[in-house]
């Protein structure tokens, strides 16, 4: 995840340059992170929901901050509730796991940062990436049925 999104601000810098794009570039030289968007959001709820614009080896990471009563975060496909205080940090894959975080009393920030698909592809970074890990899941379903059958072997 990291070498990809690391790789896809490279190209986007590169990209800017190309196009006299001074404000990208300007941005780029301060972005303290391999994730290609940050949102901020202010007390308020999100419905469980799947992040479309992502990939399934993706880590979003949220962190939400202020002062409020308890709140959890529900990642239904689990069937989990994780506390979610201020302070907390999670991280899981958005595109994969539903999740959802209700209304709260008081006054709660969160940051999402997460990478966007179109991004990389505006860049043609996820076609080379995708195809390595399509190449590693080959080769671990082959491992995994070669295991399984001498596992099952008499």
């Amino acid at each position: 995840m990291y070498a990809t999104g690391r790789e896809a601000l490279v190209q986007l810098g590169r990209w800017a340059t190309e196009r006299g794009e001074t404000d990208m570039q300007l941005a780029l030289s301060i972005w303290p992170s391999v994730y290609s968007v940050a949102s901020v959001m202010a007390n308020r709820a999100s419905v469980m929901h799947l992040d479309s614009n992502g990939q399934p080896q993706w880590l979003d990471l949220l962190v939400t901050v202020g002062e409020h009563e308890e709140l959890d975060m529900v990642l239904s496909t689990l069937g989990i509730r994780l506390r979610y205080n201020p302070g907390m940090v999670v991280a899981f894959p958005g595109s994969l796991l539903h999740h959802g975080v209700g209304h709260v009393t008081g006054n709660r920030g969160s940051i999402a940062f997460y990478m966007q698909q179109s991004v990389h592809e505006h860049v043609d970074i996820v076609r080379f990436f995708s195809s390595i890990l399509v190449w590693l899941s080959s080769a671990s379903n082959a491992s995994r049925s070669a295991s399984n059958s001498a596992l099952l072997a008499p």
